[in-house]
């Protein structure tokens, strides 16, 4: 299982970037794409409830690109401190239900919301 985050315009078109990213979840595109989306794993969501509340990542859900953007901020330092000399650390195991893991997802997120234009909207699934 897995949370499935994409980006909208207001007419309900996923939203096409400027450049392909190489942002890799549960599932990728192969060679990259540009559109907006990542598949993070469940297996974070105990972080996620932890900073969001009970919904986790779905409360995300329905905000623009531009709201997003400090939110996701504020979470990946929750979850990385200032004081960790070594910043986002991916695990070699992407599945692992680390802080960190948990924190490189909502890095990879915050870097797509910042390539979309402000008024988008994350939708999940």
């Amino acid at each position: 299982m897995s949370y499935n985050l994409e980006f909208y315009n207001k007419h309900g078109q996923l939203i096409q970037l400027d450049e392909v990213h190489q942002f890799a979840g549960g599932t990728c595109q192969l060679g990259g794409t540009a559109q907006a989306w990542l598949n993070v794993t469940y297996n974070y969501g105990k972080f996620y409830r932890d900073i969001f509340g009970p919904e986790g990542l779905q409360s995300l859900y329905g905000k623009t690109a531009k709201e997003l953007i400090p939110i996701l901020q504020r979470a990946i330092n929750v979850l990385v401190p200032a004081n960790n000399t070594r910043g986002i650390y991916r695990d070699d195991n992407y599945w692992a239900a680390t802080a960190e893991n948990a924190a490189a997802a909502l890095s990879d997120l915050l870097s797509i919301a910042k390539l979309c234009p402000p008024e988008s909207i994350l939708t999940g699934g």
